[in-house]
């Protein structure tokens, strides 16, 4: 491994860079592909310090962004959970709705609306085929740890984590 030829301080930068360019490719994988992939980068990003050395600091410090910056996605397509699980689209089922979340996360984001009865509320709008796409994710997820133990560091720990926190 050329890496491992380095010595010292050498050896230590070239990691460092090494980390710092494939944390923001995962960065944008999790972007790219949303729901259970910005979950985990998040759950990684909440790790600083808690992981030791099993995950670089350049991960946790790229995958942060996802903490605060999850993107939204159109009304129009996160009212279609709520149609299939109610059987009415959410206009229906309050008397006004926000059309733009007040806030996004990695599996859902959340509306303002009014009830019928003249109550402010918050919804929460999951966002569609999460249920369909998690599960099988996590799979892969589960399976790349097992193979790629990053610094030695079976890291299939934190795929059960997240299923964990998912599930709650």
């Amino acid at each position: 491994d050329a890496l491992e030829k380095l010595g010292g301080k050498e050896y230590e930068n070239a990691l460092h860079a090494l980390h710092r360019k494939h944390s923001q490719t995962a960065l944008n994988v999790a972007r790219n592909n949303g729901g259970i992939f910005v979950k985990i980068g998040q759950f990684i990003a909440s790790l600083e310090g808690a992981s030791g050395d099993a995950i670089p600091h350049e991960y946790v410090e790229a995958l942060a962004e996802l903490t605060d910056k999850a993107p939204a996605q159109p009304f129009e397509t996160v009212n279609q959970v709520v149609s299939e699980d109610f059987g009415s689209p959410l206009e229906y089922l309050v008397r006004s709705v926000g059309k733009d979340p007040i806030a996004a996360g990695s599996l859902a984001q959340v509306h303002v609306a009014e009830t019928h009865e003249g109550a402010a509320v918050a919804v929460k709008l999951q966002y569609p085929h999460l249920r369909a796409q998690a599960e099988a994710d996590l799979d892969t997820f589960e399976t790349m740890a097992g193979m790629l133990q990053p610094g030695g560091h079976d890291l299939g720990w934190l795929v059960r984590d997240v299923r964990r926190a998912i599930k709650q």
